[in-house]
């Protein structure tokens, strides 16, 4: 079975949920409000709706995005153990050293081609709305000294890891859109966005990926607790103060401990996303491969989100900016291959990113060619003199090469750069 077969459900519409996707009526779609190619319930007034029109509805389960749901999504069709290239990096990046001698046998998943955004975006927002509202649940009881539930974590970040494995794209461009909101609330969200990416283009089983969720979103929860303002500017802070900061790790992780969190994995991402591979890091400075790697993939998220954020020291580095600050820390702060397969990982232009062409138009990246990594999919979003369009227009850079006069990408823009929102482009699922 592949990720995008259809699952179809009847179900009586007096008994439709939010969260449920909408595949077939008991009629004609002609005649209703509905869009033909399906429906998301997102409120009960959408469920509402459907019983003016239907006795009962098809669900594409495999589309559908449960709130609440108490089982562990089931990923037994996905293929492992088919990729030796796969296998073979996983073990050079340190894939046993990320939690001891117990971890003898390797498993890599082959996952199956990704879905195009339009098509994931939908559900997307619904689980990346249900994990930014844990994040300010987990902030509030960080600072009131409540436990963590790690049931509630696991509620969460399930729905999320689906729709990464589906689409890598949705992720990508729903952590640029939150690049303009509050940073102690987008950061967390954006790591764990990023971090996920990167462990599906590895291979990592849907169950690791989970615990890389968990770990993003937890990563400083040692920060919430402290007193002074939420991720200040360490290089502007007393030596005392500074000393704090790097102790949130260790102070976040008791306060796991305290609340019965077990998950090792995410533990130990947390524990060593600070840590440097040259031994500079903290809260142990251990170097080499006693950085986990995922520790490593969590540092390596949460610096690129931190550059291309804008915060209250410095303004939001393009996107070109922030790797080749990342790349000047090649076999020093992380293993070089580690950078190289997280850049492979977002593609040279990352879904969400701006881009300006050589013709003079901006555009928002839509999605990634794994055939062609330096032309993605692109949405017009400016003329040639920089004025908005009305209407977007989704292309293939690829085909920009094919014109007369060939286009090309000259660089990746600041969302701060210019006036153009990405929160108004709505992608479109294509024609094939």
């Amino acid at each position: 079975m592949s990720s995008t077969e259809i699952i179809e459900l009847r179900v009586d519409v007096s008994k439709l949920q939010v969260g449920m996707y909408v595949c077939r009526l008991d009629r004609d779609w002609i005649g209703t409000p509905f869009e033909m190619q399906g429906y998301l319930i997102r409120t009960p007034e959408d469920s509402q709706l459907f019983t003016q029109y239907c006795e009962h509805v098809f669900i594409d389960d495999v589309r559908s995005v449960y709130v609440g749901r108490r089982s562990r999504p089931n990923y037994s069709h996905l293929q492992r153990l088919v990729r030796p290239e796969a296998i073979a990096r996983l073990e050079r990046l340190g894939y046993r050293h990320m939690r001891g001698p117990e971890r003898t046998v390797l498993i890599a998943v082959d996952y199956p081609d990704a879905i195009e955004l339009a098509k994931e975006l939908p559900r997307a927002q619904i689980a990346w709305k249900q994990a930014k509202v844990l994040v300010a649940r987990l902030i509030a009881r960080a600072k009131t000294d409540k436990p963590v539930l790690e049931e509630e974590v696991d509620l969460a970040v399930e729905p999320v890891v689906e729709s990464v494995v589906r689409s890598p794209d949705a992720a990508l461009w729903l952590a640029a859109l939150r690049r303009g909101e509050s940073y102690p609330t987008s950061h967390p969200l954006n790591c764990c966005a990023l971090v996920l990416v990167f462990g599906r283009f590895l291979g990592f089983p849907p169950a690791i990926l989970l615990s890389m969720a968990k770990g993003a979103l937890l990563m400083d929860i040692g920060m919430w607790r402290l007193n002074q303002n939420y991720y200040v500017n360490s290089e502007h802070v007393e030596e005392d103060a500074k000393g704090e900061i790097h102790e949130h790790v260790l102070r976040g992780l008791e306060y796991l401990r305290q609340s019965s969190f077990v998950d090792r994995d995410a533990i130990l991402a947390i524990l060593h996303h600070h840590e440097r591979w040259d031994g500079n890091g903290y809260p142990r400075a251990v170097r080499g491969i006693k950085v986990s790697l995922m520790g490593q993939m969590l540092g390596l998220a949460d610096t690129f989100d931190a550059l291309c954020s804008k915060r209250s020291y410095h303004c939001e580095e393009t996107i070109n900016t922030a790797q080749k600050i990342i790349y000047s820390g090649r076999d020093e702060i992380w293993p070089a291959e580690v950078v190289e397969s997280f850049f492979q990982s977002l593609g040279v232009y990352p879904t969400g990113s701006m881009v300006q062409l050589s013709s003079g138009e901006i555009a928002a990246v839509s999605g990634q060619l794994p055939s062609s990594r330096l032309y993605p999919r692109l949405i017009l979003l400016s003329n040639a003199q920089g004025l908005p369009l009305t209407e977007f227009e989704e292309i293939e850079a690829s085909k920009l090469l094919q014109s007369g006069a060939p286009v090309k990408i000259v660089k990746t823009v600041a969302r701060a750069a210019t006036t153009l929102r990405l929160d108004k482009v709505e992608p479109k699922v294509r024609c094939v």
